[in-house]
């Protein structure tokens, strides 16, 4: 289903600023029917059946027809985006199964310095008063 330009002004309008995972944010997307997640999933499923492809051409088991009528060539290259789009998408939803882990492991352990309180008396006081229990 094609959307047209005029459409497409329709529904996003400039004047209003959106903040990512806020409530407003969500509603509007609910409102024009998006579910980021579900398009993530779908786009993932296409890409897949399109790698099938791909192999099924690059294993000579399936030769389709352009409309021209010329069989269509395998190309190495075309594969090789295909699969650094699924791996990018896959990477996207990971995200949302799983929390992020950091990458990167401190070795070198901080050890926190002892807190040192100089206390410095007036020659004419005799000292401070910590508690009244005595």
């Amino acid at each position: 289903m094609a959307v047209s330009v005029k459409e497409i002004k329709q529904l996003v309008d400039p004047s209003k600023n959106f903040r990512p995972g806020t409530i407003k944010s969500q509603d509007r997307l609910n409102e024009l029917g998006f579910d980021p997640i579900g398009e993530l999933v779908m786009l993932y499923r296409q890409l897949q059946n399109e790698d099938k492809l791909m192999c099924a051409l690059r294993d000579g088991t399936h030769v389709p027809l352009n409309p021209e009528g010329k069989s269509v060539r395998y190309s190495y290259v075309a594969h090789m985006t295909l699969l650094s789009q699924l791996e990018k998408i896959s990477s996207q939803l990971l995200r949302y199964g799983y929390g992020r882990v950091p990458e990167t492991i401190n070795i070198e352990e901080k050890t926190n310095d002892p807190l040192i309180i100089n206390l410095v008396m007036d020659k004419e006081e005799e000292g401070y008063l910590i508690s009244d229990d005595d």
